[in-house]
Parts: structure tokens; sequence; C-alpha cells
């Protein structure tokens, strides 16, 4: 596993666009199925619709603003890379904090929802800060 996470971060540190590829599609997709498959059926997952609402919005802003980076960024990728870093771990706080304030309501299925999205950001985070590491090593 060690050798495949350390295989995996410096092909992305010869490619670092690619991170904000990653992220972009992640935050996009998170956004999706908040809206497409969440929102619809409060219900099922117990998450009510304002705390949808209030997740999107971050969501597209992040995947807009990788997306953006993708296209147009030609260099000093490292600084960026830590902010999307961030921008994740602050999404993943926001996601914490309305699901211990809505707990009570949440289903088991919201629950769960709650941390694969959580995991999958963390090991995001993981890759990105790793490959900025890298980055600002090689002066990426």
């Amino acid at each position: 596993m060690t050798a495949f996470l350390n295989s995996l971060i410096q092909k992305l540190a010869q490619q670092p666009k690619l991170i904000f590829l990653l992220d972009g599609v992640g935050a996009g997709i998170s956004a999706a199925v908040l809206l497409a498959v969440i929102q619809p059926f409060p219900v099922f997952w117990g998450i009510p619709s304002h705390v949808v609402d209030a997740l999107v919005l971050p969501a597209i802003l992040l995947a807009l603003f990788s997306g953006g980076c993708y296209l147009f960024l030609k260099n000093n990728f490292s600084p960026l890379i830590r902010f999307v870093a961030v921008a994740n771990l602050v999404y993943c706080l926001l996601v914490l904090v309305l699901a211990l304030q809505y707990a009570s309501v949440l289903t088991i299925m919201g629950k769960a929802y709650t941390v694969i999205e959580l995991f999958i950001i963390g090991a995001l985070v993981y890759l990105e800060l790793k490959v900025a590491s890298v980055c600002t090593h090689k002066k990426v």
C-alpha cells in the first residue's frame, strides 16, 4: 500500500495539474450527489434541505476553482494545491459540524454518506498536501 501511495504521489507531483482535475471532478460529483440524490429524498437520508444547500455552494465553488486551476495554471502549483487542501479541510469541518448538529435526524444512510464523504475528502487532502510538498522541493 505504501509503495502504491508513494508512486501515486510522485506521478501526481510530475503532473500537478492532475490534482486539480481530481479535486474539481470530486467536488462536482459531491455537488451532483447532494442535488440529485440526497436533496430529493430527505426522509431516506435524514439530511434537511437547508443543510444540503449549505453544502452544495462550497462544493460548486471548489469544483470551479479547481477546474480553473487545472485549465489555466501554468506554474507555481504548490501554493494553490495547499489552498485547495485547506478549503477541503474547511468543507470537511462544515460537514462534520452539520452532521453533529443534525445527528438526531440523520438516518443510517445519512450517517454513512457523511462518513464516506469525510473519508474520501480526507484521503484527497492527504494526497494534496503530499503532492504540494514534493512540488515545493522540486520547484514545480
